[in-house]
């Protein structure tokens, strides 16, 4: 997980890690806006396409100065490990989160079994 060219504080504490964390934030609150199941479409979307679209902001990045930036953002920070992959977590976490807070406001042994049901088919589905 850690790149041994990079010094301590850019190997595990960097710039790219406090980046993810407020653009998840923004992924987050705009995705609220979206209906359950678009946001697990979307999430999946981006979870399956990440190298296509890697490769796409790799190669265009010398052509159009509009990949160019995007490309400085998704993937320059730090090559390695790209933040579209970990953008996904995102959007399921969102929908994870409303099955909770849903269960928690109807406060019933039917709403808590259903959100159990729905994270472990979910997590399941996600995890094979």
């Amino acid at each position: 997980f850690l790149n041994a060219n990079y010094g301590f504080p850019q190997n595990l504490w960097g710039w790219n890690i406090l980046f993810f964390l407020g653009f998840s934030q923004i992924i987050c609150y705009y995705s609220y806006k979206l209906v359950r199941w678009a946001r697990l479409l979307i999430g999946l979307t981006i979870l399956f396409l990440t190298l296509g679209i890697r490769e796409v902001l790799y190669f265009g990045k010398d052509i159009n100065p509009v990949i160019a930036v995007i490309y400085f953002f998704v993937v320059s920070p730090f090559p390695n490990y790209s933040l579209l992959p970990y953008a996904a977590i995102s959007f399921f976490s969102t929908v994870f989160g409303e099955l909770i807070y849903e269960s928690i406001t109807m406060d019933s042994d039917v709403a808590n079994m259903r959100s159990t049901l729905s994270v472990i088919k979910y997590g399941w589905v996600l995890l094979n």
